[in-house]
């Protein structure tokens, strides 16, 4: 079975293992685009191979990965010459992955301590001062003006 993976993908076990990495990594619309054409993929390789083992899918997400970048950003890791045009298409990606992953986690924390925060403004307690008692009791470091920003989102209209 190794030797069919390495001949339809054409990676080694090393190799395959990094293309999965290199899919976490990505922003979540980058997977799901990669998913998307993994379908159209999965028929290719099934018609050229024409077997109807189980890890054709497999295969198909692989290659889905290396046609969507994974190949470049490897050359771009190994300071190989990429045209201007594949470095700028790995940067927006890199760069949509870093405000994806700081706006969700930043959101997903306060929303686990929302009640918290809730309580402590219907206390009295302004934004900078909740702030600081995320910061000081849950070791959550955030602006106020981030608190404030979600509280009108959140618990006002508009």
């Amino acid at each position: 079975m190794k030797e069919e993976l390495a001949r339809i993908t054409a990676l080694t076990p090393k190799q395959r293992t990094d293309v999965l990495l290199w899919l976490c990594r990505q922003a979540e619309s980058t997977r799901i685009e990669i998913m998307m054409s993994r379908f159209h993929t999965f028929h290719q390789v099934k018609k050229k191979y024409q077997q109807k083992a189980p890890f054709i899918d497999y295969c198909a997400l692989i290659i889905a990965c290396k046609n969507a970048g994974w190949v470049a950003e490897a050359k771009y890791r190994s300071s190989a010459s990429l045209s201007t045009n594949e470095i700028k298409k790995i940067s927006r990606r890199r760069i949509s992955r870093a405000k994806e992953l700081s706006r969700t986690s930043t959101n997903e924390r306060l929303a686990v301590h929302w009640g918290k925060i809730v309580e402590l403004k219907h206390q009295g307690l302004g934004f900078r001062k909740i702030a600081q008692f995320l910061s000081l009791e849950l070791r959550l470091t955030v602006s106020h003006t981030t608190i404030w920003k979600l509280w009108r989102k959140w618990e006002t209209d508009g």
